[in-house]
């Protein structure tokens, strides 16, 4: 039987009552033998003999793409390994730089060594429920710290382990693995234990060479959660693709996430943290006082350059975001959504703190000299542009944004200020706003929010503080007008 209207290299044949096979031509391998692709389809019992004819036409048509764009599979033969590689080929694309690379850390590592193994046809909801279980037990946080025993050492020793083979089998500096004989806490403990026993042929329990350096801890709830969005997306596809029946993740629900109370300073902490600003060098301060003033995200404080601002008009035009991972290192991107791209306006005492950096800024390109920008104008030469980057490392790069959350870090620690992150900034400037009675749709705006409902979510808590100040407002009023008419 063919399909009407279909490649004539596509045929059906019936295998049951209500079971047909979908049997395709694939050509022919290297030894001359006739390489076919099979999918079987049951037909529902309330479909008309014409509705299946149609019905079957339109899968034939679904299976030959599938196996034209290389995405369809046999199912009983495709592990969870097979599918996270494959998926990150076809979908890998369709994500920005930052969020492909935690895509791809939690699929290559938690995920593929619990689940790897399993196929697609396997997979249980059972299976997910086991996975977010492990995920909260103690010490499976890959920060946890550990310190070496007395029983480590005495391994090395003893087997007369070469400390640079076996820095090397753990893939870490042998400075490093000298640090943790010395009794330095490490977060490659594990490594190092595989190291042991793949390299050396060691068996000793992990428990018995290192010791967890402060109390275990499990990953959080929000953490698992990511984990279940990456497998809802992922097994979605798998359907789509035509490799999994159905996606387990929407019959499992993840840990509930209790939403923790958003972060920032008070009038009176924020008063005493640009006075602290004032005693730092010209750069600490204009950095953590634009952070302040404009509610900027640290990506976008490290991808300003000097033509976004307009000191004249006091203007800051954010167009664009510095981003960092491991594997592309920093990257220059477009915002993620279109409101982002906005145009700030800036109180005039950061105009003048601006312009005094500015001076500072070419004094010091000045002195730096032929090592501003060194390798890139090598490379580059005529080509090469000065970017002008706002906030610069010594010799006119670009500064990684973890630079910007360490920098913060330690100023706060050198001022015993509250331990809050520099995102907080970002939420303190939008919770002085609010209680300033700006309305939201104009926070919404200067934070760069691609809706005000972001903002009315995000802010909700403030926003409620904000509005029992009204209320109590508007009580005074009224025992005003009441006084009045008393004394009348």
């Amino acid at each position: 039987m063919f399909c009407k209207g279909v490649n004539k290299l596509a045929s059906i044949r019936k295998r049951g009552k209500n079971s047909y096979q979908i049997i395709v031509s694939c050509g022919y391998n290297i030894n001359g033998k006739k390489l076919i692709k099979t999918k079987t389809v049951k037909r529902p019992a309330n479909m008309t003999d014409k509705q299946w004819e149609k019905e079957l036409n339109k899968l034939v048509l679904e299976f030959e793409m599938q196996i034209e764009k290389g995405v369809y599979f046999e199912p009983s033969k495709f592990t969870v390994s097979d599918l996270i590689t494959k998926w990150l080929e076809k979908r890998g694309k369709d994500f920005a730089i930052k969020t492909l690379s935690r895509y791809e850390s939690m699929l290559n590592g938690r995920i593929k060594t619990a689940l790897g193994h399993l196929k697609l046809e396997q997979i249980k909801p059972l299976h997910l429920l086991d996975f977010y279980s492990n995920l909260q037990e103690s010490g499976i946080r890959e920060d946890t710290k550990y310190i070496a025993t007395p029983d480590f050492k005495e391994l090395i020793n003893s087997n007369k382990i070469n400390s640079k083979e076996l820095a090397a089998a753990a893939n870490m500096s042998e400075r490093t693995l000298k640090g943790v004989l010395s009794g330095k806490s490490t977060t490659t403990a594990y490594q190092i234990t595989v190291a042991l026993k793949k390299k050396f042929n060691t068996d000793v329990k992990f428990s018995k060479l290192f010791t967890p350096a402060s109390p275990l801890k499990p990953l959080s709830n929000k953490t698992i959660q990511h984990y279940h969005r990456v497998l809802s997306v992922m097994f979605n596809d798998a359907v789509s693709w035509g490799i999994m029946k159905e996606n387990p993740c929407s019959k499992v629900k993840p840990p509930k996430v209790e939403r923790k109370e958003m972060q920032y300073l008070d009038e009176k902490e924020t008063y005493k943290l640009l006075k602290c600003l004032e005693a730092e060098d010209i750069k600490t301060q204009t950095l953590f006082t634009l952070a302040l003033v404009t509610g900027c995200r640290r990506g976008e404080l490290c991808g300003l350059q000097w033509e976004h601002i307009d000191l004249d008009k006091g203007l800051i035009n954010i167009k664009q975001s510095a981003t960092y991972t491991a594997k592309t290192g920093i990257q220059i991107k477009q915002p993620k959504t279109t409101s982002s791209i906005r145009t700030i306006s800036i109180p005039n005492s950061t105009i003048q703190l601006l312009k005094k950096y500015r001076k500072w800024w070419l004094k010091q390109k000045i002195s730096v000299g032929d090592m501003w920008q060194k390798e890139d104008k090598e490379r580059l030469k005529d080509d090469w542009k000065d970017p002008e980057w706002v906030f610069t490392t010594w010799n006119g790069y670009i500064m990684h944004p973890d630079s910007l959350t360490a920098a913060f870090k330690d100023f706060l620690r050198k001022h015993e200020l509250p331990n809050i992150r520099l995102h907080d900034l970002r939420h303190t400037a939008a919770t002085m706003l609010v209680h300033a009675g700006l309305n939201v749709r104009a926070i919404a705006s200067r934070l760069g929010h691609a809706n005000p409902n972001v903002t009315l979510s995000v802010y909700s808590h403030t926003l409620q503080s904000a509005d029992k100040e009204a209320a109590n407002m508007m009580e005074n009023l009224i025992n005003k007008n009441k006084s009045e008419e008393i004394n009348i």
